[in-house]
C-alpha cells in the first residue's frame, strides 16, 4: 500500500513540473507577439511618415485635373551679365611725386574731396615758409609806406614798390598753395574705394589711375544679346537676375535697349542696362545668370 501510495505522489510531482514549464513557455510566446505587434506598429508609423515626407519614393501621389484656360507664355533669353557702379572711376595723380602716405583701403566710403593719399611734399613746405617770411616783411613795409603816403610823406615810388613786392608775394604765395594741393590725391566722387593700385614709396604720374572708385548708390546691371534679338528685346520688358554666389533672384525690368555698334565674333550685339540701388554687398567683378524676356504669346 505504501508503495502505491509513493508511486501515485511521484507522478503528481512530475506532472505539476511538466505543467510548469509549460506555462512559461505559454508566457514568453505571449510576450514575444506583443512585441512583434509594437515593431510592425512602428513600421507602419515610420513608412508612412517617409510616405508623407517624399511621395516618389513610397505612395501614391495625388493628381489634379487643372481647368483648362488662356495663359501668357514667355520665352527668356538667358546671358552673362556684370553689376557696375552707375558712377565708377579712376583716380590718377595730378603731378609727379613719391607717395608718401596713404589714408584709404579698399572697401572704404569716401566722400568728394576727401584726401586718398599725399605725396611727397617736404621741399614744397620749406619754400613755402620762406615764402610766407617774405610775404610777412613786405605786407610790413607796404603798410608803413602806406600811412606815410597817406600823410603825403615819402615819394610814390617808394609806395608804388612796397606794393608791388607786397602782390607779387600773394601771387606767389597762392601759386604755391595750389602746387602743394596737387600732391593731395583726391576723391572726384562720393562712393566706396573698390582698388588701391598704389604703394608708399611708389613714383606716380598723372594719367596712370592710382585709385579706383564706385558709387554703390546706384548700381547697374550691363550685359549684351546677339544682334537677332533686337526686335524682341524692348525697353520695360521683364528681366530676372540671378546671383549664384548669394543664391538670390530678383525680378525687374529693362531700363534700356541699344546695338552697341560694335561686331564681335557673333556679329553685332544688344547692349542691355538695368539700374538698380541696392546691394551693395555684391563685388563688382561678380558674374551674374541673367534672362531677358524676348517674347510673349497667349496659348489656349
Amino acid at each position: 500500500m505504501k508503495s502505491i501510495l509513493a508511486v501515485i505522489i511521484t507522478s503528481l510531482f512530475i506532472a505539476a513540473c511538466g505543467g510548469g514549464q509549460a506555462g512559461d513557455k505559454q508566457a514568453e510566446l505571449d510576450q514575444l507577439i506583443k512585441q512583434q505587434t509594437e515593431i510592425n506598429d512602428k513600421i507602419r508609423t515610420l513608412r508612412d511618415e517617409l510616405k508623407a515626407a517624399d511621395p516618389e519614393k513610397g505612395g501614391s501621389r495625388l493628381v489634379v485635373a487643372a481647368p483648362i484656360a488662356k495663359a501668357p507664355f514667355r520665352h527668356y533669353v538667358e546671358v552673362q551679365a556684370k553689376v557696375d557702379g552707375d558712377e565708377s572711376v579712376n583716380v590718377s595723380a595730378r603731378t609727379q611725386g613719391i607717395v608718401n602716405s596713404i589714408l584709404v583701403k579698399e572697401g572704404d566710403k569716401v566722400s568728394k574731396g576727401q584726401v586718398l593719399a599725399v605725396l611727397d611734399d617736404q621741399i614744397l613746405k620749406q619754400t613755402l615758409a620762406e615764402v610766407e617770411t617774405q610775404y610777412s616783411f613786405a605786407k610790413n613795409v607796404y603798410d608803413k609806406q602806406k600811412n606815410l603816403w597817406d600823410q603825403k610823406i615819402g615819394s610814390e615810388i617808394q609806395y608804388l614798390t612796397a606794393k608791388n613786392n607786397k602782390e607779387s608775394l600773394e601771387k606767389r604765395l597762392a601759386s604755391m598753395n595750389e602746387q602743394l594741393d596737387l600732391t593731395r590725391i583726391k576723391a572726384p566722387v562720393n562712393g566706396t574705394v573698390d582698388n588701391v593700385g598704389i604703394k608708399i614709396g611708389q613714383a606716380v604720374t598723372p594719367g596712370i589711375p592710382v585709385f579706383s572708385i564706385v558709387n554703390l548708390s546706384n548700381l547697374k546691371v550691363k550685359g549684351e544679346v546677339g544682334e537677332s534679338y533686337a526686335g524682341k528685346i524692348h525697353k520695360g520688358d521683364d528681366v530676372i537676375l540671378y546671383f549664384p554666389d548669394l543664391k538670390r533672384e530678383i525680378s525687374t525690368i529693362l531700363l534700356k535697349s541699344k546695338c552697341s555698334g560694335s561686331l564681335s565674333l557673333r556679329g553685332k550685339s544688344i547692349l542691355f542696362i538695368i539700374k538698380m540701388n541696392f546691394l551693395e554687398v555684391i563685388l563688382l567683378s561678380i558674374s551674374i545668370s541673367l534672362e531677358v524676356k524676348s517674347s510673349e504669346t497667349s496659348i489656349t
